[in-house]
């Protein structure tokens, strides 16, 4: 068993460096947080007990500013990712938009519940990885722990 477990690190470090030469994606990665606002009730997530708390969504002074700061430390690759859900911000296609246009790879973290509104700006070669989180395998499990449809997040992420 050790001696998987160490093949298996081996092969996971070598798959990173080859990933990252031909990427040229960072050693650490910086999450960008659109908005903190989501559309779902996770029953886990710490931000259904601060109400409104940074529901406001990113600025865009702010976020001219982190495209400045990821250029001036040259990182070319963004992770839309953190305690919100990135597609509900209301220039979320304009900014996708001038991400394209500066060259920036994207990584997005999303819920899958607002794909279908987004779907032409999903598609955009920039966009190198797309995740998907559920909490529940049918319309029962999803509606209790996230308050969502399974079968529309399926059907999004499907079609």
């Amino acid at each position: 068993m050790q001696i998987y477990s160490m093949a298996v690190r081996k092969a996971i470090g070598l798959q990173r460096r080859i990933i990252k030469r031909i990427y040229n994606t960072p050693d650490v990665h910086l999450n960008v947080s659109l908005t903190r606002a989501c559309n779902a009730k996770c029953n886990m997530c710490p931000m259904l007990s601060q109400n409104n708390y940074l529901s406001t969504p990113m600025d865009d002074k702010t976020f001219q500013k982190t495209i400045q700061i990821y250029n001036e430390v040259k990182y070319t690759y963004m992770v839309l990712h953190g305690m919100g859900e990135c597609l509900s911000h209301p220039r979320f296609k304009e900014y996708m938009d001038q991400l394209e246009r500066e060259h920036f790879l994207v990584r997005i973290s999303s819920n899958g519940y607002l794909i279908d509104k987004h779907m032409d700006t999903l598609l955009k070669k920039n966009i190198d990885v797309f995740k998907v989180s559920t909490e529940g395998w049918d319309n029962e499990s999803m509606m209790k722990y996230r308050g969502q449809e399974f079968d529309r997040v399926y059907r999004n992420v499907k079609d």
